[in-house]
């Protein structure tokens, strides 16, 4: 009996019995996933005082959804003010009334200036990259969308768990290659495996994000189209407002030929968009973990 229990320790992957192995890969991989999950969820739950949501413009708003909601926005308001026409093309100069325009939407028009060919003004977006990416920094700085650097220490944050999957590969690999059985160490890897995409999922809202914009969309409640809102009678800004919080319908009721001819859906989709564990058991004694067999860890 020494004999065979000497030559079973030894045939061992990694001098490591397969129950113990099994049990201690998924209490780690449980343990990371937790910490990086809570890691992840006190992130976005970060809140940032001094910045108030009204104070937020129509195409910054619209920017907490996505890109091509920020553009709907300056075009509605463009489009208010009558200084395009319905199909994007710019209908006068501006004047001492349109001071008071945000820089984003000063920005669109200059771009609408520059292209007098109607199917260019499709690619507005990918004229308006740096824009777009200067309005995103400025609510990431302001707490409201999540920094280039929060959104890598989320994925930095999962590579302790592609190294553990690693790991567990490998020790399938030898136990394969050992005739050791190795289904419920599959079983454990895949199950941390699947969970490295979700838990390294990127979000763009903070709670900041979120609550601002539950709080713009029931305050200005009264223009989502539903609500058939007189838009030339709340003016430009409110109709950006519109644009921003409802999706591209509200861009399709202000003006149906302004948004297909800057390639807006009705789902406010154009451009490019700008979102957010598993069990393994064995029985102890030798029914199916222990010596070196089993099916637990190769």
């Amino acid at each position: 009996m020494t004999v065979w229990g000497m030559s079973t320790h030894a045939a061992d992957t990694w001098g490591i019995p397969s129950k113990e192995f099994l049990y201690g890969y998924i209490a780690v991989s449980v343990t990371l996933m937790v910490l990086t999950l809570v890691w992840r969820l006190m992130i976005r739950a970060r809140r940032y005082d001094g910045y108030s949501a009204e104070q937020l413009t129509p195409p910054e708003v619209g920017m907490l959804t996505g890109e091509s909601r920020a553009i709907a926005a300056s075009l509605a308001i463009l489009r208010s003010a009558d200084l395009i026409t319905t199909d994007g093309a710019v209908l006068r100069p501006l004047g001492p009334g349109d001071e008071t325009l945000d820089w984003y939407t000063l920005t669109v028009y200059q771009r609408l200036a520059q292209q007098a060919v109607p199917h260019r003004r499709r690619q507005l977006a990918e004229r308006m990259t740096v824009e777009t990416a200067r309005l995103r920094n400025s609510l990431a700085d302001r707490g409201y969308l999540t920094s280039d650097s929060t959104r890598r220490s989320v994925l930095l944050a999962t590579l302790p768990l592609k190294i553990l999957v690693a790991v567990g590969i490998a020790r399938i690999a030898f136990g394969l290659h050992n005739d050791k059985p190795v289904e419920f160490l599959i079983l454990a890897v895949l199950v941390t495996g699947f969970s490295i995409p979700l838990l390294g999922l990127n979000f763009d809202r903070t709670a900041s994000g979120n609550a601002a914009r539950s709080e713009l969309t029931k305050a200005h409640a009264y223009l989502a189209p539903r609500n058939k809102p007189a838009f030339s009678a709340y003016g430009p800004r409110l109709a950006g407002m519109s644009a921003a919080l409802f999706t591209g319908s509200a861009m399709l009721m202000i003006n149906p030929a302004l948004a297909s001819a800057a390639g807006i859906g009705t789902d406010g989709s154009g451009g490019s968009g700008g979102s957010d564990g598993g069990s393994s058991s064995c029985s102890g004694g030798g029914g199916g973990c222990g010596g070196g067999g089993g099916g637990c860890g190769g």
